[in-house]
């Protein structure tokens, strides 16, 4: 005659919570794990990310005063949007650029 296991049904379902808890435990420590592996990935891609933004916040910063100072020579000069772009120094390539935000 084979020997039965015979497990008790309250001991057989606290083995399964605990092997649910353990899973649930092991889970947490990868992504824990993961989540320090990729902490300099992503404060290296924030980093970029906000150069990124000053270097185009300075940029429209840098037209927008371009702008300014072209609509200043225009109505105290009464010169012509073109004659502006020049006494700026603006190239002939980028005045439409300019002009548009006038």
């Amino acid at each position: 005659m084979t020997e039965k296991n015979h497990w008790h049904p309250a001991f057989v379902g606290a083995t399964e919570w605990e092997l649910k808890k353990n899973k649930i435990r092991e889970e947490d420590v990868m992504c824990q794990a993961l989540r320090e592996l990729m902490s300099d990935v992503i404060e290296k891609e924030v980093e970029e990310g906000r150069e990124e933004g000053r270097k185009e916040g300075l940029k429209e910063g840098q037209k927008a005063a371009i702008v300014a100072a072209a609509k200043n020579l225009m109505q105290t000069m009464k010169w012509t949007s073109e004659q502006a772009m020049k006494a700026l120094g603006i190239s002939d390539a980028e005045q439409s650029e300019y002009i548009a935000l006038l």
